[in-house]
């Protein structure tokens, strides 16, 4: 766990040193990020910063948030691909995804041996990318997702790849990432919300097939251990420990509990 923090640590205050960020200038790029702000109604003051540090669109910073964009972006984006840029990270601001990730950061450096968390971590940031694509396409209106895909495309044709820091949401992740995302990007138009509707109606019916078992109005954790001894006709005794689930004889056997049912006022208990 110490190793992971003080890795976290080193990572992300490196990173900050290597921003060194001026803040952007160009007409182009601050009217469509001013356009971007608008249609997600974000009055919050987030600086535009022109940085090397990354080669892709990323949001950065906690508390003070900032959005880092690579100078050369001019050459490969027009207006139209930039609005899909900023848009995409706005949604990450307003979605607080660099919230939860540093939350599901702490519970990885507590779980650092389950190799289910590190995979959970994995797929947790490729499904806020996804979801921000759903929700990009949402506020774009766009008829035809292929226009927004493409500039997904144009990001990894230009080699733009951000460094993997817990408080760094970019625009594009790794090539295989991609390939889901433009998949899931071609289906949304035409998914439709009955799949959704049976998808949560199976999870409810099937919630309350295994989680639900009430049929034990009395526990035997309230059963006080009481010893029982019987004398036969030979003159030998047999005696049991009664158990808050069990019996225990003293000649080996075990009677376990499973269900006490009242039998009505004074009238004691029914075991099964």
């Amino acid at each position: 766990m110490v190793v992971c923090v003080i890795a976290t640590v080193f990572v992300n205050r490196r990173f900050i040193k290597r921003i060194n960020g001026k803040s952007v200038t160009e007409p182009q790029l601050l009217t469509a990020f001013a356009i971007a702000k608008s249609i997600l109604n974000i009055n919050a003051e987030i600086p535009l910063l022109d940085s090397s540090a990354v080669s892709s669109p990323s949001l950065f910073g906690l508390i003070s948030p900032k959005l880092l964009i690579p100078s050369v972006i001019l050459r490969y984006f027009n207006s139209e691909e930039l609005n899909h840029v900023f848009i995409h990270e706005l949604v990450h601001f307003k979605r607080k995804d660099l919230l939860v990730r540093w939350l599901t950061q702490g519970l990885l450096i507590l779980n650092w041996f389950n190799p289910i968390f590190w995979f959970a971590f994995y797929k947790l940031r490729e499904d806020q990318e996804i979801a921000c694509d759903a929700a990009t396409l949402r506020h774009l209106n766009v008829n035809d997702p292929r226009e927004y895909a493409c500039t997904l495309v144009k990001l990894a044709e230009n080699t733009m790849a951000a460094p993997k820091i817990t408080g760094l949401a970019s625009l594009l992740a790794s090539r295989s990432q991609l390939k889901r995302r433009v998949n899931m990007i071609k289906s949304i138009p035409t998914a439709s919300i009955k799949w959704s509707l049976l998808v949560v109606g199976l999870v409810a019916v099937l919630s309350l097939a295994t989680l639900s078992n009430a049929k034990a109005t009395v526990s035997t954790k309230d059963i006080p251990a009481v010893t029982i001894t019987h004398n036969n006709s030979i003159g030998s005794s047999q005696s049991a420990q009664i158990q808050p689930n069990e019996f225990k004889s003293n000649e080996g056997w075990i009677l376990r509990v499973t269900k006490v049912v009242p039998l009505g006022a004074g009238q004691g208990q029914k075991w099964s």
